[in-house]
């Protein structure tokens, strides 16, 4: 384990120790990548809005037309009311046979409703609205600004002894759970 530990230390001594610093064009390029994420950022906020917006439009429209079916629907049945306070027999014997078509239409309509509401639950399922990415593309950029940064050795060192103290306490903590999931009971 010590061995390990030695090796592990020397590793990170000797590329501390042979100057890695970023490349002009390294730090250009991360400088050139930012920007390009910080240029897509609104255009995915746009995107969104759109599609919020569409959604919303679609909505207002199927009320709509809901709430002008209803409308027909009550003038109807006053006519059906008047037709029969007037004995209009024809008249009522054609709402007969109407309402009779359209009960087996609105059959058939409440069976495609079923089948609709099937279909979109799998697709809620697939579909997720796009998550908002503003904070996570913008820590995206701050850690491609740091690749483009001129870093002094020390900086450099004290990154490089977080990385590895924090591998160290992984390394620490999977062993730990290791042996304590192979102790016998």
């Amino acid at each position: 384990m010590r061995h390990l530990l030695f090796l592990t230390a020397s590793a990170l001594l000797s590329c501390l120790g042979a100057g890695c610093a970023s490349t002009q064009a390294v730090r250009d390029s991360s400088a050139n990548t930012a920007q390009l994420m910080r240029q897509i950022e609104p255009e995915v906020e746009r995107f969104r809005t759109a599609v919020q917006v569409g959604d919303a439009d679609i909505a207002a429209t199927v009320a709509a037309a809901r709430v002008k079916d209803e409308a027909a629907r009550i003038w109807l049945n006053q006519h059906v009311r008047f037709d029969s306070a007037a004995s209009n027999t024809k008249r009522l014997d054609l709402y007969a046979q109407m309402k009779s078509v359209s009960d087996s239409l609105l059959a058939d309509d409440e069976a495609f409703l079923a089948s609709k509401a099937k279909i979109q639950a799998e697709m809620t399922g697939l579909l997720k609205p796009l998550p908002a990415t503003g904070h996570k593309l913008s820590k995206a950029v701050e850690a491609v600004l740091v690749l483009g940064q001129d870093r002094s050795a020390r900086a450099q060192f004290e990154e490089a002894m977080d990385v590895w103290k924090a591998v160290a306490a992984s390394t620490k903590e999977n062993r730990d759970k290791l042996e304590k999931a192979t102790e016998k009971p």
